[in-house]
């Protein structure tokens, strides 16, 4: 139903606007089994998640545009809570998040962020990390929403305005979009293409003789037990993210020793 919701939502905007749509599968997307397929897959983290789906998308249009307009920081700018802080680790933490971190690293680590005041570090990356993805087409990638200006004027924003949205609401309901667009039953997210790509994910190989079990960074057989429960029974104890986060560090890890290995040999 989130898929036809979206279908329907989509064309209500594309004829307002008037502008040409171009819409592709989101089985495309396959942010944790591209990353075993493609051994050449560029190191930084958050950027391998929708690389390949944002270059497929590219290839779908007619002609190159000249410039790409994205919505990154758009959870910053209309959602509670959504600001790096300066809080230690484990105090007003997500409890699935230090659940994860007791299973998998056998605590939750003490340090203190000295960022408070930007938006997440997700959007910071997916802002710098994608950009040679359009630049090397001379497409130029514009975020409105992380400029500095903007990014202060959400901070400053009471969360009565932040509370479900509601920046979004007052501003769709402005532009004079339905109700049936503004008021959506079923949520659309990147969830759905996640979570089948993640079943599909072999956990145990991807990580056999890796760098993150070598040097005890966290546990991958309590990692493959969570996985195995997700397939399983649809759910496990730790949030989904996690597999993404300890995978790409394996990636990254990788990476550098390979790297670091080529050095070594034209000395």
């Amino acid at each position: 139903m989130a898929g036809y919701q979206q279908t329907l939502r989509r064309a209500e905007l594309i004829k307002m606007t008037g502008i040409t749509d171009f819409a592709l599968s989101s089985c495309i997307c396959t942010p944790l089994t591209s990353l075993a397929k493609n051994p050449d897959a560029r190191v930084v983290p958050y950027d391998e998640l929708y690389r390949s789906a944002i270059s497929q998308c590219i290839s779908t249009l007619p002609t190159v545009p000249d410039v790409v307009v994205s919505g990154l920081g758009g959870d910053e700018l209309t959602m509670e809570a959504s600001f790096a802080g300066s809080n230690d680790l484990g105090q007003g933490y997500d409890e699935p998040l230090v659940r994860a971190a007791n299973l998998l690293i056998g605590g939750v680590p003490s340090f203190k962020s000295e960022i408070n005041y930007g938006p997440m570090g997700s959007t910071a990356l997916g802002t710098i990390c994608r950009s040679d993805q359009f630049l090397t087409l001379g497409i130029w990638p514009k975020n409105p929403l992380t400029d500095p200006s903007i990014v202060r004027f959400s901070q400053l924003l009471p969360s009565s305005l932040k509370s479900g949205r509601m920046l979004n609401v007052l501003a769709l309901t402005k532009i004079g979009l339905s109700d049936f667009f503004i008021m959506r039953r079923y949520k659309e997210n990147f969830r759905v293409a996640f979570e089948t790509d993640l079943r599909n994910f072999d956990v145990d190989a991807f990580f056999r003789d890796g760098y993150v079990e070598q040097f005890q960074l966290a546990s991958i057989a309590a990692l493959s037990i969570q996985h195995e429960k997700f397939v399983n029974d649809g759910r496990c104890d730790i949030p989904l993210m996690v597999f993404a986060n300890i995978s790409l560090l394996e990636k990254v890890l990788r990476r550098i020793k390979n790297r670091v290995n080529i050095s070594t040999q034209n000395l």
